[in-house]
């Protein structure tokens, strides 16, 4: 599990660096432009603003790596699951009916 996370923060990690020497670059070959040019242009430029991506892309990105790292559960891990959600079930089945019981007995 931690050689995973080491593997995710690593690529992570990579994959950063990448898009900070492609933001880079394109901002030197702007500038590159920019300075050719031997006619002045008083009107105000502003550089494009390279954003992160939103909120709904990382959430995907963050679906997929979760998906990636997942697992089947095997049969005896699913028995179990599978018991502990009946159990839950019954018991917060029971506390509900016994409230019920409760309230009919004392205001009705």
């Amino acid at each position: 599990m931690d050689e995973t996370k080491e593997t995710i923060n690593e690529n992570n990690q990579q994959s950063n660096q990448q898009s900070n020497q492609q933001s880079n670059t394109a901002k030197q070959q702007h500038s590159q432009q920019h300075n050719n040019n031997t006619e002045h242009n008083y009107n105000t430029h502003k550089e494009p603003e390279y954003k992160e991506p939103g909120k709904l892309k990382r959430f995907w990105i963050e679906c997929v790596r979760v998906l990636r790292i997942t697992k089947k559960p095997t049969s005896t891990e699913f028995k179990t699951i599978v018991k502990v959600s009946g159990i839950g079930m019954i018991i917060i089945g029971l506390i509900g009916f016994i409230i019920q019981m409760i309230y009919q007995l004392l205001f009705l």
